[in-house]
């Protein structure tokens, strides 16, 4: 998956973002894992995150429930939707005099969110009788 958007900085009040092009790669050697890539190509730097496949079924993880959803990562589609969701929840924060590229579990709940509303917009507007 590839997306372009403006990249903002974790805990950052001011409007300070990139534009970057962010994507994901999926990995099955030698574990289950994904690579996120964001690259600036205003000015060729890039920033890369590995994500296993333990910290993907953190992300999903209902803190208030202390479950997480079942994420089947076998499944072409869920892995696809996964990357989706990844592309779109990432940001660079500053750690050590250096930016990073991080994973924001806010943007993930967030990214969720909006997604389940839609599918549930969606499926009203299915459901409804056309008018004759």
């Amino acid at each position: 998956v590839r997306h372009g958007r403006m990249l903002g900085f974790q805990g950052s009040s001011t409007a300070e973002a990139v534009r970057a092009v962010i994507s994901v790669y999926e990995r099955s050697q030698p574990y289950q894992h994904f690579v996120l890539c964001a690259y600036e190509p205003q000015t060729s730097r890039e920033w890369e995150l590995l994500a296993d496949s333990i910290d993907i079924f953190k992300l999903f993880l209902d803190h208030n429930e202390r479950r997480s959803q079942a994420l089947d990562l076998g499944n072409p589609a869920t892995r696809e939707k996964l990357a989706n969701v990844l592309v779109h929840s990432v940001m660079l924060a500053n750690r050590k005099d250096d930016v990073v590229l991080v994973i924001c579990p806010a943007l993930v709940r967030e990214h969720m969110e909006k997604a389940r509303r839609k599918e549930q917009k969606d499926a009203a507007l299915g459901s409804a009788e056309p008018e004759v």
